[in-house]
């Protein structure tokens, strides 16, 4: 929980890459052994020589017989079993039909992953103790397929080729359907087809992975209401061999190819962008790591170095800052003081015009009124004049004669 999300997937691609190599690993080795067993009959032989006399088996499933189906079991385990390679053939060969007409690479990883994920699921469905429960699972598996990929989740999964995917699987389920009728009387038939048709639509699917539900609950419930003995409830021993022989051989098969598309689809993923681009974070936050590393030995000196070239900056950019301020407010100051001294002319000259104007305008309103004012005025003044030296003159004789008197008077003591 506390790895980080590009961690558990990082994880995830090369926990499933390990896992997908030690299955085909094992595989290989079951294979081999396997092979030899069936060559040399010994399943066959063991089931048969061994535990054939165990019980007698009845000619129907229990399933057939809970449906009242009259349908021998080994006829359905042939129906069964060409209906698994019908439908797992179809799936794998439309798949690499996409696969080679496409250009579109989420088209072409869809159908990959379409039969790397489908065909494990098919055999599953066709592979139960009970044939006609094999039938039916597989019936309603090709009916649940064709609907996810006509109407359902994964309609558009495959682009201009969905049209192909869905004739392919259309032709699966018309075959299981047309055969189910040949074989089973109209009653049965429609108990079957109805069973099916009721399951696939009540359970679809919604994932590419094919998960759902599974169709074992309704054989457990019904092999409780239907009380066989022994080993007939399931057949007889030869049929189980012959059974886990087929599915033997269907694994065989197809396991190989299943876990080749499995590290297919895991090589797509660790091409593809979104999935690796994680896993190449990673590697570039290690490179990162290392680059820090180096960078916290270095830092002291860096940081010193970088200290020292910022101060210088930044003192020439002041000094440059404050040399263009400087010249700029000289030049402002200049260009204020021009203005000021032009509008301080331009109004005394103005307020000259204006009272001179004012004056000629008054002097010439007035008119001889004016005039006549100014001439007594100027009368006035010179009759003052006049006036002034008349008395002056008075004064002064009036003195002078004073003066001679006093100057005459001979008991008038002398300025000694």
């Amino acid at each position: 929980p506390g790895l980080s999300a590009r961690w558990r997937a990082t994880l995830a691609c090369v926990g499933r890459a390990a896992f997908t190599a030690i299955r085909l690993r094992d595989m290989i080795r079951l294979r081999r052994v396997t092979v030899t067993l069936l060559n040399l009959g010994f399943i066959p032989l063991l089931t048969t020589g061994c535990l054939g006399g165990l019980g007698t088996a009845p000619e129907r499933g229990v399933l057939s017989q809970e449906f009242e189906v009259d349908v021998s079991s080994q006829r359905t385990r042939m129906a069964t079993r060409n209906a698994e390679l019908g439908h797992a053939g179809t799936v794998e060969l439309i798949a690499d039909s996409i696969m080679a007409a496409t250009r579109d690479p989420v088209v072409a990883r869809n159908a990959l992953s379409w039969k790397a994920n489908a065909i494990p699921v098919i055999q599953r469905a066709f592979h139960h103790a009970d044939p006609l429960l094999s039938f039916v699972d597989g019936w309603i598996l090709s009916e649940q397929m064709l609907d996810y990929y006509a109407t359902g989740a994964g309609r558009d999964a495959f682009g201009e080729y969905q049209p192909m995917a869905v004739r392919g699987l259309e032709a699966v389920t018309r075959r299981i359907d047309e055969r189910v009728e040949e074989v089973l009387d109209s009653a049965g038939y429609q108990r079957v087809s109805s069973f099916v048709r009721n399951w696939s639509d009540a359970y679809p699917l919604d994932n590419d992975l094919f998960v759902r539900e599974p169709v074992g609950q309704v054989a457990a419930e019904t092999l409780d209401n239907v009380q066989l003995g022994g080993l007939a409830a399931v057949g007889r021993m030869e049929d189980l061999a012959l059974d886990a022989q087929q599915m033997v051989q269907s694994y065989l098969a197809y396991t190989p190819k299943v876990l080749l598309w499995q590290a297919q689809l895991i090589a797509t993923e660790m091409v593809d962008t979104t999935v690796v681009g994680p896993l190449l974070d990673q590697v570039d936050q290690l490179q990162v790591l290392a680059a820090a590393t180096r960078l916290m030995d270095d830092l002291p000196s860096v940081v010193a170095a970088e200290r020292r070239a910022t101060v210088a900056d930044v003192e020439a950019l002041a000094d440059s800052v404050l040399a263009t301020l400087l010249v700029m407010a000289s030049t402002e100051r200049a260009t204020v003081l021009d203005q000021v001294a032009r509008l301080v002319r331009e109004e005394r000259s103005g307020f000259s015009d204006d009272v001179a104007t004012t004056l000629i305008t008054t002097v010439e309103a007035g008119g001889d009124e004016a005039i006549e004012v100014l001439d007594h005025v100027l009368w006035r003044i010179a009759q003052l004049a006049v006036l002034l030296v008349l008395l002056f003159s008075v004064v002064q004789f009036f003195l002078f004669r004073a003066f001679l008197r006093r100057s005459s008077d001979p008991s008038a003591p002398s300025r000694a």
